[in-house]
């Protein structure tokens, strides 16, 4: 951005370069004792004097100079005051295009004896001298030390006033970078920050500023991490709108040679990036949090463009994702993970696509004003609110799937063709639409579609073609869908387990059994290895029943996203071993289950397993679908389903429907059962609506007027769960 707002730089270094001839060189006695172009007092004379005069110039109330520093700094046409040209004669100065200062002086000063009139030629237009400079800046918390040229330090500000390399290590608890060359045209060069290890905090204003530059780049040091943030307060005033990095010109973000820095941006209030102009991300890895849930703060936003041609790129914010408020969004490459509260990808003009690997995660996907167009690239966008309608030029083959009911995000997409699984991507956020476009797909061909590992269909059949693109709407699945994760509980084997646990820790896990505590362990199912997960054991009758025998057969309950919340066995969160503890058959439990699959009723998937406890055979389990969310995803086909649990303190123990008394009836759906005596495990009825109008339906019912009850109650289903049960 160049100082527009500078009245006489109008000009600039190339006209201003054009000598004044034929006025007096004359100099007073008293003006020997004047150190010209010395602005700022430091005993020399350097890029430093310019800006602050170009700032002076631009805004006196904000970089006021003193009675001295103005004498100092009218060194072209002395005597008539400072203006832009005293900026380009310290320049020259500095570059050694004029020996002394000052360069001229103006025609009204008082008459002195003059020295002989020499006429020069005029010299060429010219740019400032392209310095090759190499520039190192510690950061020292609440200072700076700078080593070489062209940045000078202010406190806890560092100033860069030239094109150069400027390598940055140390840390700045409340500080900025900020990067203003005089005279972009005259200093056409870039400005390459590199970023060696920094941790900088801007508690009011950017922690990186790129006031004025042709352009700047923020190169990631292979090796090493990187940290920007804001303060605890939103900035005000003049940054009340400032990003963490805020450019006002062309900005590129890179990785080193081997791609491995790291920058990590945390932005409690602000944008994170922000570039008025064209900005470009190349290389290394890069994360960035928006925190500010209340308000949506941004990740990236470019104003003439946003490109993204390399990198590591993971956004997780409560914002827009990437944006150019004013043209487009380019994604040639890289690899980029948005999960945000808003827009995921967003241009004015046109989104377009031609390579990369792209997980767009948002309220709404990918939004734009004019266009979509997809070349290329590995695409998965789902949105909550809107699917993109803008599709303008997709020349590879794409499915755009509007779903009947939302799916929750740990829910993988999936394609499968035959045997083998052609994509598969997790979610990391809730969605009802979705957009695939992967050149590993093939226009015209038939694929399976499963939804956290269930197969999905659509208005128009079991399978998926997909075009260019291919729309598919009343997108489902239903009760008797195909599942990834269904060879889990094929029954005519034995399937195998593998806990890893130190052995303290089992030793541990098991003397507090009764507390039902989740525990951290790894497990091995039928092969494949889950880090992370969450094990605790089960069950109230069957826990006590072991406790009391002096046995160490419990019931488990795995969650393979307790604690790495994206983990899944191919879409299946939970399962359960039950320990058939008071069934010396082991069969009663697979009998049942099978008994209400044969009769359609409503059940979990089972099989049997031996568990393992870090490879040795511990013992031999009854393995099943936990009856939570996992079985409630499989069977819940619109938004209006419910799973309920008995509560702990409706008796029994807690149970799914289970029945009981006291306690206000506890589950026995009498006039005077709390509602509260349910808990809602899937979906969402936080007033228990469905609860109370069953309760309400159960106590009216008579010996002549029953019917109704079949518009409150499955009364089939329920009667295949009770007679099966009993």
């Amino acid at each position: 951005m160049k100082n527009r707002s500078v009245k006489n730089l109008a000009a600039g270094l190339v006209s201003s370069l054009l000598l004044a001839s034929a006025v007096p060189a004359v100099m007073s006695a008293a003006a020997a004792d004047i150190k010209y172009g010395d602005v700022n007092f430091d005993n020399k004379v350097t890029i430093a004097d310019s800006l602050a005069i170009l700032q002076y110039v631009a805004n006196a109330d904000k970089y006021p100079l003193n009675d001295e520093a103005v004498d100092r700094a009218d060194v072209f046409n002395r005597g008539d005051g400072i203006t832009a040209n005293d900026a380009v004669s310290i320049q020259k100065y500095d570059t050694g295009l004029i020996k002394e200062l000052p360069e001229s002086w103006a025609a009204q000063q008082p008459t002195q004896p003059t020295q002989p009139q020499t006429t020069e030629p005029p010299v060429q237009p010219t740019t400032v001298e392209q310095i090759d400079v190499q520039t190192t800046i510690h950061l020292q918390n609440n200072s700076i030390k700078v080593e070489g040229d062209y940045a000078t330090a202010n406190g806890s500000i560092v100033t860069i006033t030239h094109s150069g390399t400027y390598t940055f290590d140390g840390t700045l608890a409340d500080g900025q970078i900020c990067v203003n060359i005089p005279d972009e045209t005259a200093d056409p060069g870039t400005v390459k920050l590199v970023f060696n290890g920094v941790d900088i905090t801007g508690k009011s204003a950017p922690a990186v500023l790129v006031q004025n530059a042709d352009k700047t780049s923020i190169t990631l040091a292979d090796g090493k991490t990187n940290k920007l943030t804001d303060g605890t307060a939103p900035y005000s005033g003049d940054n009340l709108d400032a990003a963490i990095i805020e450019a006002k010109d062309d900005l590129t973000i890179k990785g080193g040679d081997q791609g491995t820095g790291t920058l990590e941006i945390n932005a409690n209030y602000q944008t994170a990036i922000v570039c008025n102009n064209d900005i470009k991300l190349t290389g290394g890895i890069i994360t960035i949090n928006t925190l500010d849930a209340e308000n949506g703060n941004d990740a990236i936003k470019g104003k003439k463009s946003v490109t993204v041609k390399g990198g590591t790129i993971t956004i997780d914010g409560e914002g827009d994702g990437i944006k150019s408020s004013k043209g487009n969004v380019d994604i040639e490459g890289g690899d980029i993970s948005i999960k945000c509260g808003s827009d995921a990808i967003q241009a004015e003009t046109a989104i377009n696509i031609s390579g990369g690997k792209i997980r767009a995660f948002g309220d709404r996907g990918l939004t734009c004003a004019t266009a979509v167009n997809i070349s290329g690239g590995d695409l998965l966008a789902t949105a909550t609110d809107n699917q993109t309608e803008t599709f303008t030029e997709i020349t590879q083959p794409t499915l755009v799937l509007d779903f009947v009911k939302e799916w929750k995000k740990n829910n993988p997409i999936a394609l499968t063709s035959g045997d083998t699984t052609v994509f598969d991507v997790n979610t990391t956020k809730k969605f009802r639409y979705a957009i695939i476009s992967t050149p590993d797909l093939s226009a015209g061909t038939d694929y399976k579609l499963f939804a956290g590992g269930i197969q999905c269909t659509s208005s128009t059949g079991e399978t998926f073609k997909p075009g260019t693109p291919a729309k598919y709407a009343e997108v489902n699945n239903n009760d008797e869908s195909e599942l990834l994760y269904g060879d889990l509980f094929v029954q005519d084997v034995v399937h195998k387990i593998d806990v890893q646990m130190n052995q303290a820790k089992w030793n541990d896990f098991i003397a507090n059994a009764d507390k039902e505590e989740y525990y951290p362990c790894d497990v091995v199912i039928d092969g494949e290895k889950f880090e992370n997960v969450g094990i605790r054991t089960k069950g109230n009758s069957s826990r006590m029943m072991v406790s009391q025998a002096g046995k160490d057969k419990f019931s488990l309950r795995i969650k393979l996203d307790k604690y790495e919340k994206l983990q899944n066995y191919h879409g299946l969160t939970e399962i359960c071993m039950n320990n058939m503890f008071s069934d010396p058959s082991c069969m009663r439990d697979i009998l049942c289950y099978s008994a209400l699959d044969k009769i359609d009723g409503v059940g979990p998937n089972c099989a049997y397993t031996d568990m393992y406890l870090n490879g040795q055979l511990y013992s031999f389990y009854f393995l099943a679908e936990q009856p939570g969310e996992t079985l409630a995803e499989r069977l819940a086909t619109n938004d209006d389903a419910v799973l309920y649990k008995a509560t702990d303190n409706a008796g029994g123990g807690g149970g799914w429907g289970g029945f009981g008394g006291g306690n206000g009836g506890y589950c026995s759906f009498t006039e005077s059962m709390q509602l509260n005596n349910f808990d809602v495990k899937f979906g969402v009825d936080d007033n228990f609506q469905h609860i109370g109008d069953i309760k309400t339906a159960i106590n009216q019912l008579t010996s002549t007027n029953y019917k109704f009850i079949e518009d409150v109650i499955d009364v089939p289903s329920f009667l295949k769960g009770f007679a099966v049960n009993s």
